[in-house]
């Protein structure tokens, strides 16, 4: 059963609607997500 609450899934739904507030592209919130994600690792 997948979980709705898995924090990747969550991090990468919160780009998305900060991105689509912003008038910005997908692709570009998901290249973000992913700077984001290397930048914590």
């Amino acid at each position: 059963m997948l979980t709705l609450f898995h924090p990747t899934l969550f991090y990468y739904c919160f780009f998305c609607s900060v991105n689509s507030l912003a008038g910005g592209s997908v692709l570009n919130t998901h290249i973000s997500f992913m700077l984001y994600v290397l930048g914590h690792l």
